[in-house]
């Protein structure tokens, strides 16, 4: 657990990093002429599709806690899985739904109860 928040501290550092280098760059640009700033960015985006091409297929395998040989669970218990997910789901929208509802009830409630009095105007 330790190495996988070492390496999301790593990452965030550096995006935040190049967000700082861009986002100075681009103000710099900006000062200079509106198209550098367009080429700049269109430059920019080239470079990072370029750069995500080859990286995209050295990820490794993910691993199922629950079996261990890699290449996580069958289709049967994916099934399973997404019909388990889709009660959970159904259930904490009915819950939803009954708090919405509660809250709507008491606050018209208490609508009814904390009016203040009503004023007659003159005629």
């Amino acid at each position: 657990m330790l190495r996988r928040g070492t390496g999301y501290g790593i990452f965030t550092a550096a995006h935040g990093l190049a967000w700082l280098v861009g986002s100075t760059a681009i103000g710099a640009l900006y000062s200079h002429s509106i198209t550098a700033v367009t080429a700049f960015v269109v430059a920019a985006q080239i470079l990072a599709f370029a750069l995500f091409i080859p990286a995209r297929g050295r990820s490794a395998p993910m691993r199922s806690p629950r079996v261990g040989n890699g290449f996580g669970p069958g289709p049967a218990t994916a099934a399973r899985s997404a019909k388990a997910k889709h009660r959970a789901a159904q259930r904490c929208l009915k819950r939803l739904w009954a708090v919405m509802r509660a809250d709507e009830v008491r606050r018209a409630n208490a609508s009814r109860t904390h009016l203040p009095p009503t004023r007659q105007e003159p005629a």
